[in-house]
């Protein structure tokens, strides 16, 4: 058995324990010091994996940002998404956007895991042949 690929979470959590829109109570808040805990989330990540809010959210936001202005927006552009949805049935154009979806979602996201890193053809493929 070989080591696989870790998922982390990255969530904006308030002290009552909201995770819902942290736009709305965290940003105007947030300091250089909780930018930079956002920057290393990614700083040995090869994939993203967002639910729909989040993805349509950095769709409207992020192919338009540089890193000059959100220091994560290269890293988010070029790495790899794959976006879990339950009712979605694309992604649309977003470069390295892939969709998982289905009845087996839990099993989609192991197999993804569990498979080498996402740039390479074989995590694209664990996930095409799980039906996504």
């Amino acid at each position: 058995m070989t080591a696989g690929r870790k998922i982390r979470a990255g969530l904006f959590v308030s002290l009552d324990g909201a995770v819902e829109s942290p736009e709305k109570w965290g940003m105007p808040y947030t300091t250089g010091e909780a930018a930079e805990a956002v920057t290393r989330l990614s700083d040995d990540a090869d994939s993203a994996l967002p639910g729909r809010s989040t993805y349509e959210m950095w769709g409207s936001f992020f192919p338009d940002v540089t890193s000059e202005q959100a220091p994560t927006a290269d890293w988010l552009n070029a790495a790899p998404k794959y976006v879990v949805f339950s009712t979605l049935t694309e992604v649309g154009q977003r470069q390295g956007s892939r969709l998982i979806t289905g009845d087996d979602i839990a099993g989609q996201i192991w197999a993804l895991s569990s498979s080498p890193a996402a740039t390479s053809t074989s995590a694209a493929a664990s996930l095409s042949s799980s039906g996504s």
